[in-house]
């Protein structure tokens, strides 16, 4: 008999991310996270299954992290960072079995690996501090001796005083900053011997190592100043025996990186000119650059959607950010790219002789030169000879890192709106119906026309099932399934949300509802499971969740609205939102409405209660009610305030104070509970306490929960016990004002 999922569940899923295939022996390894109570924190193994299926096993159990896994060239080791010994290093496993050989011992670990191509190096980051080399344990030390050097240290920081120089000092999670930056390093895979590759006070990320294996490329902010230009971060190249970095592009700012397959240009995922238009709004765009350096090529010109995964859940452990993949041929360029909340896999066209760089994806179907092909395969070479997008693994799904054989194999790990997750592989070039190959193209929408309001099937269809986790589990779970539904909003615009009818709401019955907000804003709900959520449905609520302007996935425009225009036509998506729900749904009491959020939806819920009474409880979540502090307090303040807001160095405080929820904090008549963590460096524990006391100090019914231990994160990564909490208080804080 099915039961409805508990509040508890999280800690019982399993959570898959971040595929990587053996393309010589086609084994494809992942990593699986899950929650240990007892212990009070999360654990990572590897998990190993073949290509076509079956031949799982659990590769890791040693150690409590284990992850970012790449595979030698050859297809014979794996190599992986592990905690199971003198911190995070670098591990060496026999892709035929075996026990692990350590290779490192770094002192503060080391990340972000990738092999040179002879399979004799290892490329990759390891902090190191300013004006420093790279530190090592010595030879013979013992793990708890290495354990007790680290601790001494740790302490020796943090009781002592702390200056600092640069604008951005200090991160969410990561706390103040202890003055190391990421150098690239080389070890050999040997003996285990280094060389630092980069120095000076500049970190390093996404090294990408050239085929020929002369070169490593990677990603620095090497400005003058780079707290002012903040926002860049420059394709450079250093040779792979050591040697003079050069810079080998400044027009792209650049995320992440992938070399062509013969080497000549390197596919950058970033932000071009329009950067400076829409700052945090921009979409992402897919560029080229000649290896050599010069001028990048925009590859998704006309491309209408961001490129990446935009999508929210609180059931992802540890998933990494994808870079672009290239095919064997080097034609084509893979892609992540968000689309109404429908995360999928987009083909773009690598540069050639026979066709233009930009996609003019627009104009090849306004000529009705797009002729959609009845076979997977002609479809995509049909893409190629024309330089547009297509989309070659879609559907009604979130799909959140892939990787490839160069071919046609693909694997990739992907959520539902009732699954946190799973691993499976495709082949693209599989037959698909027509009926099907009409949803591979993406067009410009305007935000006042109708949008896709069809399911989408999966597609390819024949998908093989890698993973064999949290199916028995689940099975015994009555989940709810999220129903889509649009609706018309402030200027005609279109906009898209969920409703989840709560498990036990018969015929005729009417369920209280809990309005959802997410945060970001430049982020979107999607299809993504959310234990949060599903539990609220659980629970007797019926919960209603709408992506108001501002948000990723609807277009350029639909993301850049919400900036310098806090608290009007998004919140008036928010309420007209709920006012289609409560017309469309019959379930749904429109006399017993609460509303959360958090982050941007933690304003926005201080915004609401601050200009409205038409809910009986609220609960804002790691929330900003003063702008003007928050510039100067919030690890990310200033860059913030100034692209989000519009103001430069608070030479218009009126204009913030506008937009302050702590403003119109004396109009707030709707009980409130203020949940923040203590450790908060986004949105620190201030916003709170000041919308708190104003509203105490009138008379308003507010609570304030300071929640120990824990970041802006804590939704989703928080320790499990105060993610249980979390959910725990929102609802008894809810449930007891109905």
């Amino acid at each position: 008999m099915k039961r409805r999922i508990d509040v508890d569940d999280v800690a019982r899923f399993a959570w898959l991310s971040n595929p990587v295939l053996n393309r010589v022996k086609q084994w494809v390894v992942y990593e699986r996270m899950t929650a240990n109570l007892r212990a009070d924190d999360y654990e990572i193994q590897l998990v190993m299954s073949h290509l076509n299926g079956g031949g799982v096993r659990v590769l890791t159990s040693s150690g409590t992290k284990n992850y970012g896994a790449a595979w030698s060239p050859d297809g014979q080791t794996l190599a992986f960072i592990s905690n199971r010994a003198y911190g995070s290093q670098v591990w060496l496993l026999p892709g035929e079995g075996g026990e692990a050989r350590r290779l490192t011992r770094f002192r503060h670990g080391m990340s972000s690996i990738a092999w040179s191509p002879d399979g004799r190096t290892l490329y990759g980051l390891v902090p190191v501090s300013e004006g420093g080399e790279v530190e090592v344990f010595p030879e013979g030390l013992s793990d708890s001796d290495a354990k007790e050097s680290l601790d001494k240290d740790d302490k020796h920081w943090a009781e002592g005083p702390k200056r600092y120089r640069r604008l951005y000092y200090k991160g969410d999670g990561a706390g103040l900053s202890k003055g190391f930056w990421q150098q690239l390093v080389a070890v050999d895979t040997a003996t285990g011997s280094h060389r630092q590759l980069t120095h000076g006070n500049y970190s390093v990320h996404s090294p990408a190592v050239s085929p020929d294996g002369r070169y490593v490329a990677f990603i620095s902010n090497r400005r003058d100043d780079p707290d002012i230009d903040w926002w860049v971060s420059d394709l450079y190249r250093v040779p792979a025996c050591g040697g003079e970095l050069e810079r080998l592009n400044d027009e792209v700012a650049a995320e992440l990186i992938a070399y062509s397959p013969d080497g000549q240009l390197i596919a950058v995922l970033g932000h071009g000119e329009e950067l400076y238009q829409y700052w945090s709004a921009a979409h992402l765009h897919l560029f080229v650059v000649p290896c050599a350096g010069g001028k990048a090529k925009l590859l998704t010109g006309d491309f209408p959607d961001t490129l990446g995964d935009t999508n929210l859940t609180d059931m992802r452990g540890g998933a990494r950010e994808q870079p672009p993949v290239w095919s064997n041929d080097g034609k084509s360029i893979y892609v992540l790219s968000t689309r109404e909340g429908r995360c999928e896999v987009v083909s773009f066209s690598a540069p050639t002789n026979s066709f233009p760089v930009s996609t003019n994806l627009v104009q090849a179907e306004q000529a009705g030169s797009v002729q959609v092909e009845e076979e997977g395969a002609a479809a995509i070479e049909e893409s190629r000879q024309l330089g547009q997008a297509m989309v070659v693994i879609g559907g009604d799904r979130d799909i959140y890192g892939f990787d490839t054989d160069g071919k046609n194999r693909f694997v990739f790990s992907y959520a539902t709106l009732t699954h946190p997750g799973k691993i499976a592989a495709v082949d693209i070039a599989e037959p698909t119906h027509a009926a099907v190959n009409r949803f591979r193209s993406r067009s410009f929408r305007p935000t006042s026309q109708p949008m896709l309001e069809e399911p989408v099937p999966f597609y390819p269809a024949q998908e093989i099932r890698l993973d064999d986790n949290n199916d028995d589990f689940m099975l015994g779970l009555d989940l709810v399934e999220p129903q889509a539904f649009w609706y018309d909003s402030q200027d005609g615009w279109k906009v898209q949300g969920w409703v989840m009818k709560p498990a036990g709401c018969g015929a005729g019955k009417k369920a209280p509802v809990l309005l959802e907000i997410h945060g970001g804003p430049q982020l979107n709900y999607g299809y993504a499971m959310f234990h949060e959520m599903q539990w609220f449905a659980a629970k007797g609520f019926a919960v209603v969740y709408v992506n108001p302007r501002g948000g990723m996935s609807y277009g350029q425009e639909f993301v850049n609205a919400v900036r310098h225009h806090y608290g009007q036509g998004d919140a008036a998506d928010v309420l007209n939102g709920l006012g289609a729900a409560l017309s469309q749904f019959d379930f749904l009491d429109p006399d017993k409405v609460a509303v959360t959020g958090g982050s941007y939806g933690g304003f926005m819920t201080n915004w609401l209660v601050g200009h409205t009474d038409r809910f009986f409880a609220a609960v804002s979540q790691r929330s900003i009610s003063n702008w003007v502090s928050f510039y100067g307090c919030s690890d990310v303040g200033v860059l913030f305030v100034e692209s989000q807001l519009g103001v430069k160095n608070l030479e218009d405080v009126g204009k913030l104070w506008e937009m302050s929820p702590l403003a119109y904090a004396n109009y707030v008549k709707t009980p409130l509970l203020l949940l923040h963590s203590e450790n908060d460096l986004r949105c620190p524990m201030e916003q709170a306490e000041q919308f708190y006391t104003a509203i105490r100090r009138n008379g308003g019914e507010v609570e304030l929960l300071r929640i120990p231990n824990a970041s802006h994160g804590l939704s989703r990564a928080g320790k499990p016990k105060l993610r249980i909490a979390r959910l725990q208080a929102i609802f008894d804080f809810i449930n007891d004002r109905l």
